[in-house]
């Protein structure tokens, strides 16, 4: 996770540093998982983790969404050590998590990534994803 973290901050200044962070989230993440129906998973080589991909169900409140919108896998988060970007690990972890919520009854899921991060981008839309909406920001004060 702090790994993780380090990745984005360095790609926008609304991170804070990974030490200071990690085990607080991840246990937040983990209580998340447990409470919606997630999965945690890791991705190994010869033993040894090169990522992880952490997901739940996502459940949109309202009665405006047409059926298989009201609920669908939200995978939170998505980390691969640079030694494991461009294999296939980011396929393995994410054809886990479509398993996993397949198994559900969910037929879509949602990520995000932060805009300034175009190889995930890239990789993402590789993989089949395609953009949904879009989350803007603006700094007013």
């Amino acid at each position: 996770m702090a790994a993780l973290q380090e990745h984005e901050r360095a790609l926008h200044d609304s991170r804070l540093p990974g030490a200071a962070m990690a085990a607080e989230h991840l246990a937040y993440l983990l209580g998340e998982v447990a409470e919606h129906q997630g999965c945690c998973l890791i991705a190994e080589r010869g033993g040894t983790p090169i990522g992880f991909l952490i997901g739940v169900v996502e459940r949109q409140a309202g009665r405006y969404l047409a059926g298989g919108y009201d609920a669908m896998g939200l995978i939170t988060d998505v980390y691969l050590v640079d030694a494991a970007r461009g294999t296939d690990a980011l396929d393995a972890l994410l054809a886990a998590a479509e398993a996993h919520f397949r198994a559900l009854g969910i037929d879509r899921l949602l990520l995000f990534h932060l805009e300034e991060n175009a190889p995930a981008a890239r990789a993402y839309a590789k993989r089949g994803f395609a953009p949904y909406e879009r989350v803007l920001i603006k700094r007013i004060g």
